[in-house]
């Protein structure tokens, strides 16, 4: 039997993962079998993910290195109206990017109308108008 586990774009809700198993396996009663493999390794799987997120959000309590690390921390983008470059290849960010935040949020046109423009550890953009 041949597994193979794709990687989807994140989300809001977590990083999903499909899962898929080929056989060439014809006789119904091995491909209960397989199946029923394939279940419990899924399960397993499943189970190993949920105990290493327990574990990490245990740790990350007592380790604020081991926090910073896993969750990262809010950047600042623009400031004073004036966009900070090298932080906006750090976090993947255009100028397009923050000024749609920035019309959507707080009705603002221009940088220069944006006190300060922060990348939140959940991908956010927080406008501040000046």
């Amino acid at each position: 039997m041949t597994s193979m586990v794709r990687q989807m774009r994140p989300t809001a809700e977590g990083i999903p993962l499909e899962i898929y198993c080929f056989t060439t396996a014809t006789a119904w009663a091995e491909y209960e079998r397989i199946q029923g493999d394939s279940f419990t390794n899924a399960m397993l799987v499943i189970a190993t993910l949920i105990m290493l997120d327990v574990g990490l959000s245990l740790a990350k309590l007592d380790s604020k290195p081991l926090a910073r690390l896993l969750d990262g921390h809010a950047t600042l983008v623009v400031e004073n109206g004036r966009f900070l470059q090298h932080r906006m290849r750090r976090v993947r960010l255009t100028e397009d990017d923050i000024l749609e935040s920035a019309r959507d949020s707080q009705e603002l046109e221009k940088v220069e109308q944006i006190k300060f423009a922060i990348v939140e550890r959940n991908g956010k953009i927080s406008i501040i108008p000046r």
